[in-house]
């Protein structure tokens, strides 16, 4: 079998190699599809650079929302179809969040560029696989020189493989207009019948990804009895609680919760069922609860209140595999320091009574972190790969040239 799978990949790599590239062909790619920066990329793509054709690597399973709601105009519905390794191999950019493990193995070609527009800016270890940086074509977007720098030192990437710039998806945080996506989700969500609304979102912990119960791998427990507790302060204080899942949270549970009136519970499929940006719902919220998250780095942009849940902070600290990217990762949490139940509930509190001490912190940290422009990460960015492109092309076809001395 081994032998088989040399042959195959053999074969497949010379195909591919010598399938001519389609310099207006993009294709996209990210984990849960549709979503984050790329989601972004694509749709100012496909308003203001109609001479592209635009194409999305997806899960079948995702394939529903496409028909539904015409997402897009180009889908594969699979990602190790033959349909998808002709896009694969005729694309001229690759730009995605997660790459396809295909187009990982496929590698190096003339004329393909990788756009890696990243999920999260570094805060506590990710795969190196992330990261590639074998190809020669194969770039980073990041938004600051003290990112790249920390990048470049952790996971030994290139000095030359950065794109200095903004999340695409940061746009829509920066919005001073209400958007249709805006209004879909103040509507959706009810945001006008509360005082606040505070979105929860805490990263993912490998060591509890079998966990059924949403709050079994939450990093605060609660009981049902502190869930009650929790509803009637909400309720106490017109506030209401939305958690957003992580796309790698596969809970089956939360309907078990839907009695809890200021409590709602989301995961990308139902964002995008109901057609609700999630970054829309960011921008228009009141204060964010998180943990070690790296949307808690792009929620500075908007200088709101930020409470962090550091119940295990030294255990994250002391793994080997996830552990954080600096020494101390609290230096860069600029809000309130959630350990009990009693500071959670403080929070709330404070939220609700406009009590921030933390205006000066979040700006200071948000510096390091952040592309302070005020809009248009995801114009920028597709100008930055455009120049990149064409002077990398123009370098190579000028190394060929024989030399006339």
């Amino acid at each position: 079998m081994k032998l088989i799978s040399k042959i195959v990949k053999k074969v497949a790599y010379a195909v591919f190699k010598v399938i001519p590239v389609n310099r207006k062909l993009i294709l996209f790619e990210s984990h849960d599809d549709f979503t984050d920066s790329t989601y972004e990329m694509y749709k100012f793509i496909t308003n203001n650079k109609k001479n592209y054709k635009c194409v999305w690597l997806i899960e079948r399973k995702n394939r529903q929302y496409v028909r539904k709601y015409n997402i897009v105009k180009y889908v594969v519905m699979d990602r190790f179809s033959f349909k998808s390794f002709w896009y694969i191999s005729r694309c001229h950019y690759n730009i995605y969040t997660h790459r396809n493990y295909f187009v990982h193995f496929m590698g190096l070609k003339k004329n393909l560029f990788f756009i890696n527009v990243f999920h999260a800016s570094p805060f506590k270890r990710v795969s190196d696989f992330l990261y590639d940086n074998r190809d020669k074509n194969s770039f980073i977007v990041t938004p600051t020189q003290f990112i790249k720098e920390l990048i470049t030192k952790v996971y030994s990437a290139r000095e030359n493989q950065f794109i200095v710039n903004g999340f695409p998806r940061n746009d829509i945080l920066l919005e001073k207009k209400k958007t249709e996506e805006s209004i879909l989700a103040e509507s959706f969500f009810n945001l006008i019948d509360f005082d606040q609304t505070i979105l929860c979102m805490t990263t993912w912990r490998r060591n509890l990804q079998f966990t059924k119960d949403f709050f079994a791998d939450f990093p605060l427990k609660m009981s049902n009895d502190n869930l009650i507790q929790l509803n009637e302060k909400l309720k106490q204080l017109n506030t209401q609680i939305i958690f957003k899942l992580h796309p790698m949270q596969k809970h089956k549970d939360l309907d078990k919760y839907l009695h809890f009136s200021n409590l709602k519970f989301v995961d990308n499929a139902f964002l995008l069922e109901h057609q609700v940006e999630l970054y829309s719902l960011l921008r228009l919220s009141d204060a964010l609860i998180t943990d070690y998250s790296s949307v808690a780095l792009d929620y500075l942009l908007i200088n709101k209140p930020i409470g962090y849940i550091l119940t295990d902070l030294e255990t994250f600290k002391n793994d080997p595999v996830e552990g954080f990217v600096f020494e101390d990762p609290t230096e860069h949490m600029p809000g309130m320091q959630i350990y009990e139940l009693k500071d959670f509930f403080q929070f709330l509190e404070d939220v609700h009574a406009k009590k921030d001490v933390y205006l000066d912190s979040r700006r200071r940290v948000n510096v390091l972190f952040n592309d302070l422009r005020t809009v248009g990460y995801s114009k920028g960015l597709i100008e930055k790969v455009e120049a990149l492109s064409n002077n990398v092309e123009a370098s190579q076809r000028k190394s060929k040239q024989p030399d006339k001395r």
